[in-house]
């Protein structure tokens, strides 16, 4: 029997690194021991061969003597047994001498106890975890697992019925134990491999593995590697108050360390959710971990997973000091949990909503799609934060980072075209990298972003091409002084200011609303009525409440393009959806915090009311001669002929249109040029048309 004690007592090492030193042996000695007791009946057990084969090759190594089961052991192994199976008598005295007092506890039993102490686990939970894992990971318990439960010793699970036996746990105490709403199972400790067979999971394992006793240690390991985030805090201004509520929230939550304190984050792709629940951990001095992220395999983690660690990082709470959790792409936690169909739940809605109220630190949890969250859950969070695109000046720090980091000197065209672009920092940090692996430069990074815009569904053009007309107050015609207009603007800053440019096409009404949201430091978002224009009933509506949203919420300088479509004369509207779209502006109108500009070609058409309601009013015509002269030197560098200084109706956008013109053709004579200006003027509805040939 003694040829195995070799393997053993020089330290036979297990999946957890674990020596079978002295106290692996007295547990290992106690479950032997349990067993024994727990089978016999009328002071006798029935011993089948595998078990006494096993005893024979095992009582040694691990410090057993009960004479009657060496006897039955020898015949077994020597083949004098009669029976396979034979009736052995021990009486208590040999058990009870078998017994002893446990030694100094192994560095395996520490971590064990470590974890039952931090989750706060019962007697009962602590022993039958201890069970499942030395049955399904330890050498010599595997054997013996094998050998009493008649299964093949590979095997790295264990029977819930064998762990009662040998701990002496029956009944419903055993159920509740390894039911999936106990403390195991929700902790994520062990897993279920069905037919009644459990295993420690690949988290506890982890911990286990750790070559370490200390508890810092193991609580690191618990929690998870904090992620490093790759933008700065500043890059999230134009999040403007609710990045501060939402760092005051954290903040006061940790201090009192409150329970049940959710926020959300939700937005689409690439907007920064995720990189600005990594940057809390400075601005709250606290430490942001990912709940469920990959593990060291890169296995990607199971919904169980997700939701063990959490539960884990709640057990822990404000032990483990100033936490917060971050659970990513959230979706797949909460879809259908809160459907009416119980078919189409995913997923228990008692389980999720405590899971929310209830966690132990403070939670963001982050999705591209709140609605999937569910009523019930949306109603239980503190706060909920939209994400959307940065604004220009943002993109700009972004798109000067990344070149940066990628060692790319990129010309100042360039930089303003991919900081010009709507697009999200993940898109344009695309672009720049793409641009770095093809030695492209700044071009091929605008091209490599668009064509991610693009299949993203996000077609737009170019910065420059949408800035093809330049404002220049001294060209514009219009009925107020726009100049000093833009003065005052400046002077009273980015308020509750709402302006009303009508007048020709191409007179500069969009341009010099742009060129307003410039000097008050504001990007654009731009709506033509063709965008907000929806086919369905109270569609249109939708879109102009989310556009007014949108800019107040991103700080944007509203413009609605081509507004006659949304602000016509309700005296001529015959139909009810005709009339709620311009209640629906008003509404807004009155309300709204930042400035916005509606322009118009059709101010006949305009319904008066509506035309009261903007503060400034400026009416845009045609360029008068000095400006013509002026246009002529500032375009083409020459003066103007006669016959262009005669013509009528032409605008600042007529020469925008010529001067490229002519640069492809070449034209710089001024009485060409003042024949293509007068074929501009020609095709505009009610221009003067010319008699006898030209």
């Amino acid at each position: 029997m003694g040829w195995m004690n070799p393997l053993i007592e020089t330290g036979a090492i297990s999946t957890l690194d674990t020596t079978f030193g002295a106290y692996e042996k007295f547990v290992l000695r106690s479950l032997l021991l349990s067993f024994i007791s727990g089978k016999q009946k009328d002071g006798r057990m029935r011993a089948t061969e595998e078990f006494l084969q096993w005893y024979g090759r095992y009582a040694a190594a691990v410090g057993i003597k009960i004479p009657q089961l060496d006897a039955a052991s020898r015949n077994v192994c020597q083949g004098k047994s009669a029976s396979q199976n034979p009736l052995v008598r021990i009486p208590r005295a040999s058990i009870a001498n078998n017994r002893s007092v446990a030694p100094v506890p192994s560095a395996l039993q520490k971590r064990l106890d470590w974890v039952a102490q931090t989750l706060k686990l019962d007697a009962r939970d602590a022993c039958s975890l201890s069970a499942v894992c030395r049955l399904t990971q330890l050498e010599p318990f595997r054997s013996f697992s094998a050998a009493v439960s008649g299964h093949d010793e590979e095997r790295d699970e264990v029977s819930v019925h064998l762990i009662g036996s040998l701990l002496g746990i029956r009944g419903s105490v055993l159920r509740k134990i390894f039911d999936n709403r106990g403390q195991l199972m929700q902790l994520g400790l062990i897993e279920d491999r069905g037919a009644a067979d459990y295993a420690p999971s690949e988290m506890l394992l982890k911990l286990l593995r750790r070559r370490t006793t200390d508890p810092r240690v193991l609580q690191d390991s618990l929690i998870g590697e904090p992620v490093e985030p790759t933008l700065e805090l500043s890059d999230f201004d134009h999040m403007g108050q609710a990045r501060e509520d939402v760092i005051r929230i954290l903040d006061g939550s940790l201090k009192q360390q409150a329970e049940g304190v959710g926020l959300l984050f939700y937005g689409p792709p690439g907007t920064g959710k995720t990189e600005f629940a990594a940057l809390l951990a400075e601005a709250c001095d606290a430490r942001v971990v990912f709940a469920g992220e990959m593990d060291d395999d890169q296995r990607e983690p199971h919904r169980a997973d997700r939701l063990a660690h959490l539960s884990l990082l709640s057990a822990i709470g404000n032990r483990a000091g100033r936490v917060i959790v971050v659970v990513d792409e959230a979706d797949d936690i909460f879809t259908g949990v809160d459907e009416d169909e119980f078919s189409n739940r995913t997923g228990s809605k008692v389980f999720v909503n405590r899971l929310v109220e209830n966690c132990a630190v403070p939670t963001i949890w982050i999705t591209n799609h709140p609605r999937r969250f569910g009523e019930a859950v949306l109603r239980r969070m503190l706060r909920a934060v939209e994400f959307t695109k940065p604004g220009k000046e943002v993109r700009k720090r972004i798109v000067d980072r990344h070149a940066d980091v990628l060692g790319m000197a990129l010309d100042v065209a360039s930089r303003d075209c991919l900081a010009g672009l709507s697009a999200s920092p993940a898109v344009i940090a695309s672009g720049l990298r793409a641009a770095s692996f093809g030695s492209g430069g700044g071009e091929m990074a605008i091209s490599s972003a668009l064509s991610i815009q693009k299949a993203l569904g996000e077609n737009e053009p170019p910065q420059p091409l949408r800035q093809a007309v330049p404002f220049a107050a001294a060209l514009s015609s219009a009925s107020v002084d726009l100049v000093a207009l833009e003065q005052r603007v400046v002077e009273a800053g980015a308020g509750a200011l709402s302006f009303l440019f009508t007048g020709l096409p191409g007179t500069g009404k969009t341009a010099f609303a742009r060129h307003l949201a410039d000097r008050l430091g504001m990007d654009v978002l731009q709506k033509r009525g063709s965008d907000l224009l929806g086919k369905y009933v109270g569609q249109t509506e939708e879109n102009i409440s989310r556009a007014f949203q949108e800019a107040a919420e991103c700080g944007m300088f509203l413009i609605f393009d081509e507004a006659d479509s949304l602000l016509f004369d309700r005296r001529h509207a015959s139909r009810s959806w005709e009339l709620s779209q311009v209640n629906e502006m008003l509404t807004w109108m009155e309300v709204h915090p930042l400035p916005f500009a509606a322009t118009s070609n059709l101010l006949d058409q305009l319904d008066p009311a509506v035309q009261r309601r903007f503060l400034f009013k400026a009416q845009f015509g045609a360029m008068s001669p000095t400006q013509i002269e002026m246009a002529f030197q500032r375009h083409f560098g020459c003066a103007a002929s006669l016959e262009a200084l005669r013509l009528n109706m032409v605008t600042p956008g007529d020469f925008a249109v010529v001067a490229r013109k002519a640069t492809v053709l070449r034209v710089t004579d001024p009485a060409e040029l003042a024949g293509m200006l007068a074929a501009e003027v020609a095709i505009k509805p009610g221009a003067r048309k010319a008699i006898g040939f030209v």
